[in-house]
């Protein structure tokens, strides 16, 4: 048996998605994936999608919690990819550590989602900032 939030579930279990709803499902996880860090509100990537929306918000569980994606904001999801590909172009455009402007320069995203998407980077550990400054964890 394993524990994943308030779930439980056998040991063999892996998280896949409903044969009903996995190519809508699917589609949508495509459309994420190519805004990539400028991803639009998560519920609008369902709009006029026949999928239930109980379905809706497991699927929102599964691609967070097998991390597939992330939370930027309460609203915004972004692909794995898109952090993945962030992360690598801010580091090498920037050496051991960067400012705000720094990161709006070599990402080209608003502050819209250039302050969130460094708070995920902090949240995850990836970057500590201290006072205007950000810098990499070594892991």
């Amino acid at each position: 048996m394993k524990k994943a939030d308030q779930f439980i579930a056998l040991g063999s279990f892996m998280p896949h998605l409903p044969k009903q709803w996995k190519t809508r499902m699917e589609q949508m996880i495509a459309a994420l994936q190519k805004d990539g860090l400028q991803a639009e509100k998560w519920d609008s990537y369902s709009a006029g999608s026949p999928v239930p929306k109980q379905e809706l918000l497991d699927l929102t569980f599964y691609l967070l919690q097998t991390g597939k994606a992330y939370r930027l904001t309460e609203e915004v999801l972004i692909h794995h990819s898109a952090l993945d590909y962030s992360i690598a172009k801010l580091k090498e455009a920037t050496g051991g550590a960067f400012n705000l402007k720094q990161a709006k320069d070599v990402l080209g995203v608003s502050r819209k989602y250039l302050i969130p998407f460094l708070e995920l980077l902090d949240e995850l550990k990836i970057t500590v900032r201290t006072d205007e400054q950000r810098k990499w964890t070594e892991s």
